[in-house]
């Protein structure tokens, strides 16, 4: 497993060979926030929305 960070916030990320994209999940908070995207610059997009929709 891969972790990415942005802003103080951490992500788990996983690729999803089935689907064909990247999954990635805040780590250390107690909600569930998930974000995905089909390339690696769609993916890096995803985690600053994903942390936006937490706050």
């Amino acid at each position: 497993m891969n972790i990415m960070t942005y802003k103080g916030y951490a992500a788990n990320i996983q690729y999803d060979a089935e689907d064909h994209i990247f999954v990635g999940r805040l780590a250390g908070i107690t909600d569930i926030v998930t974000f995905h995207g089909e390339s690696v610059t769609e993916f890096g997009s995803g985690i600053p929305s994903g942390c936006r929709s937490f706050r």
